[in-house]
């Protein structure tokens, strides 16, 4: 399984796999899974890939200031639970575009 699909997982029932409605208990525990086994590709880099993007599309900005989870929280005007729900839409709307340009295979 990769990390996209474990997003699609959680996406469906989150409160079976994070507890609480948050972005941070999101990012704990995809981190959490990737750590398991660090040698395993799950294409963890897709979240690095997606925090440039919520950069370049809502901070116009060209350094990197923080993480998807950092960003997403600021956005929803620190609102976890909000925020939680914004990363299933943004992360979508990542993917979708990232797959029309070619630039990543989706399973």
């Amino acid at each position: 399984m990769n990390v996209i699909e474990l997003i699609r997982m959680i996406k469906d029932r989150p409160a079976m796999y994070i507890g609480k409605h948050s972005i941070f208990c999101l990012q704990a525990f995809i981190y959490g899974w990737h750590f398991r086994n660090i040698n395993e590709d799950v294409q963890i880099q897709i979240l690095n890939d997606f925090s440039q993007w919520i950069n370049d599309s809502f901070f116009n900005s060209s350094k990197l200031t923080c993480n998807w989870c950092e960003f997403l929280y600021k956005m929803s005007v620190n609102d976890e639970s909000k925020a939680l729900d914004q990363f299933f839409i943004l992360f979508g709307q990542f993917l979708t575009e990232k797959a029309d340009n070619k630039r990543i295979n989706i399973p």
